[in-house]
Order: structure tokens, then C-alpha cells, then sequence
């Protein structure tokens, strides 16, 4: 079987050849050489019934299509970032191209002119956002026999790696000039659990009072709140499903019950009875308090502590996780409170702490052997 090339501008060649019963054209970006190597493979899938086709339908088209499969396989709150992808980014820059027709030149200047905000470049980490979101929608495509190959797999090389922002951590002292500062706070709950046991932000605010056992000393994360863009605030379960037990140091145990005698004298005096059902770090009138609420209080609220490094509320987990290995707490009891699937995610999350725990190591070996 033969195909024809012809060129139509410096770099774009033409495809021509027949395939199930009438001629394709497409567009391949390159030089000569690679537009015969590629003509030369779509005439083999030719040859082999392996050709794919997906008629006149268009990369958005398919986009909407591909949303649509992996809204019952993901969970809403990364269904809701594959949206804002496609609909901000990847539809109006490629949207309107016939998906059979997709190249990887086609990709490349994609890549290559994606703005942000105020036409500011886009951040190494939303580019490679992007790419994930698209390469996955056309890896489903050529599964369905929709297109014959993934163009995308030959941009990979094209996104900006980006660095691991280092992990801005509180030292022990610092940690109790924070819960000191908070205390008598709308905060104070949120920032002593996240400090206690290491929880997520939404595990802190989807925790009841009937999941905290102070006699035994146990919180129980069993559920977390979760903010959808324009959806509000719904429960789900933790991070990975599963649900887990992290025991409370004495101190954070009495401090709790401090909290909740306090939290019911303060329903009581506004004649509401204090519950099991309450949150733990609500609002003062029992309603949840919302992620993205909790997060801008909390940044508001630390750079007004003279001193105190400007810190994310997540960075609290890592100062749970850092001062427990810098104590001596073995890095699996810190994966199985962080909720972690793997001690080997913790070890690489937190190695500037066993790089110092490898010195305590050899020197305490050096005195055995000594």
C-alpha cells in the first residue's frame, strides 16, 4: 500500500493514503525524514487492521467524552481539577483540532504558548498537570481505537522539570509559641490536632467529638471534609479509604478535655446541648468550618505572630512527622499516623530528617564499638 507526502510549509507536511475504505489526511510537524518514518507507520497499522478512526470528531469533543468516562473512576475532587484543566486549558488551545489529526507538533506549540493568569507563563507543576490530564484522555482514546498512537508521549520531553520546594517545618518551641498564640482562638482546635496526631487539614475539620477517646487517649480518623469548586463542603471518607487510630501524647490529652468542657459551656450558653455529632474544629455555632476558610485564617493569622515563619496549615503535618523522627520515633509508626501507603513515601518525604537520624546512628555505633 502507498501513501503520498507532499509539504505545505517549512517543517508541515501533508499525509495522504488510503485506510478502511477511503483517504485520511494529516498534518505531521518535522523534517522529511520523520514524516516518511511516520507514513510508513500508519500505512503498517493499515496493513494490519490495526488503523484506528475517529471520524470528524474533535479534540474537545473528545475531552467532554473523556470527562464523562472518568467521572465514575475518580474521585469528585480530582474530577473537578480534570475539568478546570480541559476547560481552562487544553479546549481552547487545541480544542478545535479533528482528534485523528492530533500531532505531536500540533502538542508541542500548545505547550509552548500556555499562559496563566494576566499572560504570565504557567508554573512547571500546572504544565505538567496538563500534560498528565491530556496524555491520559488520548491513552483512553487509542484503547478505544480512536486514534492510532498517543502524540503526547513524544512532548514529555518538552515540560520544565520542576524543584521540590523545601519543607518548611516548626521546631519544638515554636510549635508551643503557636498553640500558645492560638489558644482562645477559632483556630486552636485545628492547630493542636494537626500538631497532636499529624492529620490532614480536611481530617481535622471532619473530626466528631465521638471519634476522640480521651480515656483511652485515641483519635480515630474515619472521615474528612472535602470544598468542591461552586458544590460546598461534603464528608468523605479518609485519604486512601482507610480509616486509622493515632494515639495522644498525655499532654494533648488534657488539653482536649480542656476544649471540650470549654465548647460546651459556650453551647450551653447559648442553649444549644453539646453533642457527640459536633465538630471538633467548627464554628462556634456547630457548623463545619470550610478548608479554604481554615487555610486563609491560618496564614492571616501566623503572620501576625512576631517571628514565626510564614508556614501553609499543611506544614504542620510535616512538623508532626519531622519532631517525632528527630525524637527517635521509628519512620513506621510515622507512616501508619501520617496515613501514608508506603514507609518508602515517608522515607523520601522526610530525608532531611534520616540523613540527621543516619549521623545519631553511626555515632551512637561508634560508641558500641568504641
Amino acid at each position: 500500500m502507498k501513501g503520498h507526502l507532499r509539504q505545505r510549509s517549512p517543517g508541515s507536511w501533508e499525509l495522504r493514503y488510503r485506510a478502511n475504505g477511503r483517504t485520511v489526511t494529516t498534518t505531521f510537524r518535522g523534517s522529511k525524514t520523520d514524516a516518511n518514518k511516520e507514513l510508513r507507520r500508519l500505512l503498517t497499522l493499515v496493513d494490519k487492521g490495526q488503523h484506528a478512526s475517529s471520524g470528524s470528531m474533535t479534540v474537545a469533543e473528545w475531552m467532554e467524552r473523556w470527562l464523562g468516562f472518568v467521572a465514575e473512576e475518580q474521585a469528585p475532587y480530582t474530577l473537578d481539577k480534570y475539568r478546570y484543566l480541559v476547560t481552562s486549558y487544553i479546549v481552547p488551545g487545541i480544542g478545535k483540532h479533528r482528534l485523528d489529526r492530533l500531532t505531536p507538533g500540533i502538542i508541542s506549540d500548545f505547550y509552548s504558548g500556555m499562559l496563566g493568569r494576566r499572560g504570565k507563563p504557567l508554573g512547571p507543576r500546572t504544565r505538567s498537570q496538563i500534560h498528565a490530564c491530556l496524555s491520559g484522555a488520548l491513552k483512553r482514546a487509542g484503547k478505544l481505537r480512536l486514534i492510532s498512537y498517543n502524540p503526547a508521549t513524544d512532548c514529555s520531553d518538552q515540560l520544565p522539570r520542576f524543584e521540590k520546594t523545601e519543607m518548611t517545618v516548626l521546631s519544638a518551641e515554636q510549635s508551643r509559641q503557636l498553640l500558645d498564640a492560638a489558644m482562645g482562638t477559632q483556630l486552636y482546635p485545628a492547630v493542636l490536632i494537626a500538631l497532636a496526631t499529624g492529620a490532614r487539614r480536611g481530617e481535622c475539620l471532619g473530626l466528631r467529638w465521638r471519634n476522640v477517646e480521651l480515656d483511652r487517649g485515641v483519635i480515630r480518623n474515619v472521615e474528612q471534609l472535602e470544598q468542591r469548586r461552586g458544590q460546598g463542603v461534603r464528608s468523605k471518607p479518609p485519604k486512601g479509604e482507610k480509616d486509622r487510630s493515632v494515639n495522644l501524647a498525655p499532654t494533648h490529652v488534657e488539653m482536649l478535655r480542656r476544649l471540650k468542657v470549654q465548647q460546651a459551656e459556650h453551647f450551653l450558653s447559648c442553649g444549644v446541648r453539646h453533642s457527640r455529632d459536633m465538630f471538633v474544629c467548627g464554628r462556634p455555632d456547630g457548623s463545619p468550618l470550610t478548608p479554604e476558610t481554615l487555610s486563609d485564617m491560618f496564614g492571616k493569622f501566623v503572620r501576625r505572630i512576631p517571628g514565626m515563619p510564614q508556614i501553609s496549615f499543611h506544614d504542620l503535618r510535616h512538623t508532626h512527622a519531622t519532631l517525632g523522627l528527630e525524637a527517635g520515633i521509628p519512620a513506621k509508626v510515622i507512616q501508619e499516623r501520617l496515613g501514608h501507603s508506603s514507609i518508602t513515601m515517608t522515607l523520601d518525604l522526610y530525608s532531611h530528617v534520616t540523613g540527621t537520624m543516619q549521623e545519631q546512628a553511626a555515632a551512637k555505633l561508634d560508641e558500641v564499638f568504641r
